[in-house]
């Protein structure tokens, strides 16, 4: 959830970069724009036809770390004015917004006890939607004085530290061996019963008597 927030925080810049991408870096009438949402569709069914299949393979964190990259790559090709670079950037986020939004929920539900599936469902939705809204009015502000390569630029980089943080998650410390089979196991001390100490001379304590009939019970003093 954390990663796909991070991911969304700067998502939102796209909604309008992307008329800057046909607009200046391919020199295309703004209803090309219209021809680049039909190919984004064509990449987010394959990606959905692909998706369980991935994730059974690598988990929900990396197929989410592996939208992130792809988002990432695609926010790169984008900066140049390269037709077949920016088709296959669209296809691939199309794959990655199904890809980042499946994974992610699927992980919500599945690692959220079920008395809190409600709380979690809407907590993550509050995670993706509110830095998504923020990067939407922070993009419509910039895009008129900063250059649009400079935004993907920056979306590229932030969407790719997500990634690296998703697709190769720290070392978990292994856990302890158990022990061989057949291994030798050390049998517990047998119990010793501590007995009073001798008077000098050899005689008994006092009341060492006493004790040994009290010991011995009714049976053996018969």
């Amino acid at each position: 959830s954390v990663g796909a927030a991070w991911a969304f925080s700067v998502f939102g810049l796209n909604g309008t970069i992307s008329f800057a991408v046909v607009g200046q870096g391919l020199h295309r009438p703004p209803s090309f724009f219209g021809v680049l949402s039909a190919v984004q569709g064509a990449g987010a069914i394959i990606g959905g036809l692909a998706l369980t299949r991935v994730v059974r393979r690598l988990g929900s964190a990396r197929v989410v770390g592996l939208a992130l990259g792809g988002f990432s790559l695609a926010s790169a090709a984008l900066m140049t004015s390269s037709l077949p670079l920016c088709l296959a950037a669209t296809i691939g986020d199309g794959v990655g917004l199904v890809w980042l939004v499946a994974a992610a929920t699927t992980a919500t539900q599945r690692y959220s006890p079920p008395r809190l599936q409600g709380r979690g469902h809407a907590a993550f939705m509050m995670l993706i939607i509110t830095p998504q809204t923020v990067s939407i009015a922070a993009g419509t502000a910039l895009i008129s004085v900063v250059n649009y390569r400079l935004l993907l630029a920056i979306v590229a980089v932030v969407i790719g530290g997500g990634a690296r943080l998703l697709r190769f998650p720290p070392p978990r410390q292994p856990p302890a061996p158990a022990p061989a089979h057949g291994a030798l196991r050390l049998a517990p001390a047998p119990a010793t019963r501590c007995r009073p100490p001798r008077r000098p001379g050899g005689a008994p304590p006092r009341g060492a008597g006493r004790r040994r009939e009290a010991e011995r019970g009714p049976a053996d003093q018969a």
